[in-house]
C-alpha cells in the first residue's frame, strides 16, 4: 500500500514587498488623455530619447551604444515610403511611446511576416500605452 502525502496548500497572494513595488509603479504615471497618431520626422528626437534610454538600461535592443544622429536618420527613413506604419503615443507632455512593424527578413518566404516593436517611456509604463500602440498597428 502506497501512502500519498497531502500537498501543502500554496499561498498565491502577492508578498508585501511585491505589492509595494506594484503600487509604486502604478503611481508613477497617472494616465492622461492619450492620442495615437502616425509618427513623423518631427517626433524623431523624442522617439530616440526613449529608445536610447532602453539601449543603456537593458539588452532588449541588442544595440551596444545609443544611436547617433546619422543612425537615427537612417532608422526613420525606413518609414518614408508608407509601406510600414510608425505610430506614436502622446499626452500633454509629448511623445510617451512609439511602435512600428517592418519586414522580418528579406527572403520571399517571409514576405507576410512582420517584426513588431513597441517602446514606452519609463514614466508611462504599465499604463496602457503599449497596448494602445499595439492595437493601433
Amino acid at each position: 500500500m502506497q501512502r500519498r502525502l497531502a500537498a501543502e496548500p500554496k499561498d498565491h497572494s502577492i508578498e508585501p514587498r511585491a505589492r509595494q513595488a506594484v503600487a509604486c509603479c502604478e503611481q508613477r504615471y497617472s494616465p492622461a488623455p492619450m492620442r495615437i497618431r502616425p509618427g513623423t520626422r518631427a517626433d524623431l528626437a523624442a522617439m530616440m530619447a526613449i529608445y536610447n534610454r532602453v539601449v543603456v538600461t537593458s539588452a532588449a535592443t541588442f544595440d551596444l551604444e545609443p544611436l547617433d544622429r546619422e543612425q537615427q536618420e537612417a532608422w526613420i527613413a525606413r518609414f518614408d515610403g508608407g509601406e510600414h506604419p510608425l505610430l506614436v503615443a502622446e499626452d500633454e507632455s509629448g511623445v510617451i511611446g512609439f511602435a512600428y512593424y517592418v519586414g522580418f527578413r528579406g527572403k520571399p518566404g517571409y514576405s507576410r511576416t512582420k517584426e513588431t516593436t513597441v517602446y514606452v517611456a519609463e514614466r508611462a509604463r504599465r499604463s496602457g500605452v503599449a497596448k494602445a500602440l499595439y492595437e493601433g498597428l
